[in-house]
Order: C-alpha cells, then sequence, then structure tokens
C-alpha cells in the first residue's frame, strides 16, 4: 500500500527499519500539515472498527462456548490464568 502511495506521489519517501520482532517505517508525506488527523488514519488504514457482538472462544476443557460479554471472558478464565501467573512467579524465583 505504501509503495502504491509513493507511485502516485502521496508520499514522498519510505525509510524501512525492520528487525526480527519488530517493524519500523518512517513516511514522509508532502503538505502533512493539509492533512486532518482523520484523513491520515483514513487514508493509511490505521484505525479500523471491531465487531464485539459475537464472542466464541474454546474454554479450558477445550469445548466452545459463546459469551455475552468480554466481562463474562473475563470472569472465566481469570480464576485459571491467576494461578499460572502464580506458578510462573515461583519458577521464577526459584
Amino acid at each position: 500500500m505504501l509503495e502504491e502511495k509513493a507511485q502516485k506521489g502521496e508520499i514522498t519517501e519510505i525509510r524501512e527499519y525492520h528487525m526480527e520482532n519488530r517493524v519500523h517505517f518512517i513516511v514522509e508525506i508532502p503538505n502533512l500539515e493539509k492533512l486532518s488527523d482523520q484523513q491520515i488514519l483514513k487514508d493509511f488504514k490505521l484505525q479500523t472498527t471491531m465487531s464485539t457482538t459475537n464472542f466464541v472462544l474454546f474454554t479450558k476443557q477445550g469445548k466452545i462456548a459463546r459469551y455475552q460479554s468480554e466481562m463474562d471472558i473475563m470472569k472465566e478464565f481469570f480464576k485459571e490464568r491467576e494461578e499460572l501467573y502464580h506458578m510462573r512467579k515461583e519458577f521464577l524465583l526459584a
């Protein structure tokens, strides 16, 4: 997408500083001060909406379950995660 924008003249320079575990771009845009924040987010697809009406996950027993909200998911998995955090902490301290 960035290369296409560069060919159209919407971007003057693209510099890439990638590493094994991260992606880093520096993009120079002509007349950046004339663009609104919303326009930049839209043009570079930096923001999107996500539906939060269909929560279907595997339970700790490996069965598929539907949840009504993110709070229901947290209630389901908090105890198990808490136990795992304590086990990890004990392991690291040992």
